[in-house]
């Protein structure tokens, strides 16, 4: 593959297309020549059309990226825009947030409307009154500790009693919530700065650096 590469380059075409140029190789390998590929690309002055599937490699080459689902192009921005504005949550679930829907702000809670459509909306008042700079934080238990790209992750299960419960789609609590339904609601993957053991007890907060608001 990169013997591939550089004969596609050699010639210093004004336009390259590139369809997945490095997916069979292993990700170390992968992130280096994605890199490698970039700074060729700008120094040459070259224009190319980039298919991936790989989020981190399209966000590293591209200056700017679009998705697309069944030919359609979903969005074009530059990789920061599309990362703060998704646009839409099929953009949002493909680049990798974990969690979107719409959401409804009380005080001292942050709530997920399953299945709802239209626009998000603020009940008991603004989000400048209702979600606070600093986030309280939220008690959970350890399932699992687990390393991805050089961060690591934990999962954790949340005291279902400290969720407000989902409501459908005209707005009205949900019914029929089975109990193992409700522990699935419950779980969640967080951040953190170091592993925990399984049953140890941490604090979760929302980063609102790290939403989007669709």
């Amino acid at each position: 593959q990169r013997v591939a590469l550089a004969r596609a380059l050699a010639p210093a075409p004004r336009l390259l297309l590139l369809d997945e140029p490095l997916s069979a190789l292993d990700r170390a390998l992968r992130e280096q020549l994605a890199t490698d590929v970039r700074t060729i690309l700008r120094q040459g002055g070259t224009t190319a059309l980039y298919v991936t599937h790989d989020q981190d490699e399209a966000m590293t080459v591209g200056d700017r990226v679009g998705v697309m689902e069944a030919g359609r192009l979903l969005r074009l921005d530059t990789p920061q825009r599309l990362w703060a504005d998704p646009g839409s949550s099929k953009v949002a679930r493909f680049l990798g947030f974990d969690v979107v829907g719409e959401l409804a702000l009380a005080p001292g809670a942050l709530r997920v409307v399953e299945e709802a459509v239209g626009e998000p909306e603020l009940r008991g008042g603004s989000a400048q009154t209702e979600m606070p700079a600093t986030p309280e934080t939220l008690p959970a238990t350890v399932l699992a500790s687990r390393l991805r790209r050089g961060q690591w992750e934990v999962e954790v299960e949340l005291d279902p009693d400290q969720l407000a419960e989902p409501a459908g789609p005209a707005g009205k609590a949900g019914v029929g919530t089975d109990a193992a339904a409700a522990r699935e609601s419950a779980r969640a993957t967080a951040l953190t700065q170091r592993p925990h053991t399984p049953g140890a007890h941490v604090t979760l907060s929302l980063d609102l650096a790290r939403t989007a608001h669709l």
